[in-house]
């Protein structure tokens, strides 16, 4: 009798952290908050913590009940990998970092630095939690694509001039955006329009993959990818669309079933076009903006406006970083540091608006300028050995469309920005990466 109350509550043990899979997609992507988009940061910041809280405090509750009865000990525990040590000493150096910042308290919390060590602390237990159970189960992709239509449902709604939950002020559409009556555009549950072009650059390839190898879900998938991907185009934002290409040209070599040395010729027309278009545009100035930008700096000509401001910012962050190369700043204290802000002129030189700056849209680049030096080698060690995860079970559908996933949330966030809004769907996606590597090895926590 024992014995078999033993295996039901490791079984719950082993349940529970994909019903909070479950929960957490659909309350976190779908529920915008009561304030508006002005207060989605804080809402979902708030709604977070929660259900991280939630998840910590069930697992715990698993562990003492099944500990209670003697089955803990007897289960084999899932080792500490190379790439979970890689994560501990990107936590350790990011506390690290907010001890020693100058801008306490904000560096730990605050109601404005919603990116600081206390939410990093809650993404690492996520992913903890998750990396070691078997988080990952079949009905996940149903609830995904559920939301995920709902979501493109409420974004082509608002893009028509629809207001749904009355997230756009006094009457306002998504229309009166870009300056027209307010700052910035914002669409769907996210808020900020950079924000959805890179989740939906994240979420796409999880789409294309369901399409590809599940036939119970491929037309649902197929359908739910189109609309995605046309969310993408119409809002316009070139994080999450260059994002998407290079993640997806890049997830081909691991993805796609190559046969024998194709993906070596794969790779190497990749490299020789990469080369090709490099010296084109070093010596051809197209018309397109960005790819006009791109050839200017190739010659040299480098101006602060480029890229929307970001050569402006990142200027501003990699004059800074050797001042405090080590220890950073303190985590999302970018706001803090006293940079100048940025500044858009019309064609008559006139200031027509001038925003502070808060992040350095390149997470990358924020993580040293904020964290320091070790904390982003750490992170990027984590990266490789997901990379590392990712090849070896390439075969396996699941881990084929989250690796994706992550490699085209990694492209984007080259040029985005972070945010709790975004940066929660990176660890779930690597948890569920790990969870999912474990389980064809067997070795997730309760595996026999």
């Amino acid at each position: 009798m024992a014995a078999k109350y033993r295996n039901r509550r490791a079984g719950a043990r082993t349940r529970f952290p994909g019903i909070w899979v479950l929960l957490f997609t659909v309350l976190y992507l779908l529920l915008p908050g009561f304030n508006g988009f002005g207060g989605i940061s804080a809402f979902k910041t708030h709604l977070y913590y929660g259900l991280t809280g939630l998840l910590g405090i069930g697992m715990l509750i698993a562990l003492l009940r099944q500990r209670s009865w003697g089955g803990l000990n007897r289960e084999r525990l899932p080792r500490l990998s190379g790439l979970g040590i890689a994560a501990l000493c990107y936590l350790f150096f990011t506390l690290l970092s907010a001890a020693l910042s100058p801008y306490q308290p904000d560096a730990w919390y605050s109601e404005k630095c919603h990116e600081a060590a206390v939410t990093i602390v809650c993404y690492l237990l996520m992913f903890g939690i998750l990396a070691g159970t078997e988080s990952w189960n079949e009905t996940a992709k149903v609830v995904l694509l559920g939301a995920l239509s709902a979501f493109c449902l409420i974004s082509v709604i608002q893009l028509l001039g629809g207001n749904p939950f009355g997230l756009y002020p006094n009457g306002m559409t998504y229309a009166d955006g870009y300056g027209r009556k307010y700052s910035g555009a914002f669409l769907g549950t996210m808020g900020n329009v950079d924000l959805v072009s890179v989740f939906l650059c994240t979420v796409i390839p999880l789409t294309i993959v369901l399409a590809w190898r599940d036939r119970r879900l491929r037309w649902w998938a197929a359908g739910v990818g189109i609309a995605c991907l046309a969310v993408l185009l119409w809002i316009r934002v070139l994080c999450g669309i260059v994002g998407l290409l290079m993640g997806l040209v890049l997830s081909a070599v691991v993805v796609v079933p190559w046969r024998k040395n194709h993906r070596r010729i794969y790779v190497g027309l990749l490299a020789a076009a990469a080369v090709c278009g490099v010296l084109l545009l070093r010596f051809w100035d197209p018309p397109v903006n960005f790819l006009h930008e791109l050839h200017e700096i190739l010659n040299g000509r480098i101006s602060d406006r480029f890229g929307t401001g970001r050569v402006f910012i990142w200027r501003q962050l990699l004059e800074r970083i050797p001042d405090r190369l080590f220890f950073g700043t303190g985590p999302d204290t970018v706001r803090l540091t006293g940079l100048a802000p940025f500044q858009r002129f019309d064609a008559s030189g006139k200031l027509v608006s001038q925003a502070m700056l808060t992040d350095a849209h390149c997470f990358p680049l924020q993580i040293l300028y904020c964290q320091g030096l070790p904390a982003l080698l750490s992170w990027l060690v984590m990266v490789g050995f997901a990379v590392r995860t990712w090849w070896r079970t390439r075969t396996d559908p699941v881990c084929a469309a989250l690796g994706a996933s992550l490699v085209c949330w990694i492209c984007a966030m080259l040029f985005g920005f972070c945010s709790v809004i975004l940066q929660p769907w990176f660890w779930l996606l690597l948890g569920l990466l790990v969870s999912r590597a474990r389980s064809l090895r067997g070795e997730t926590s309760g595996s026999k």
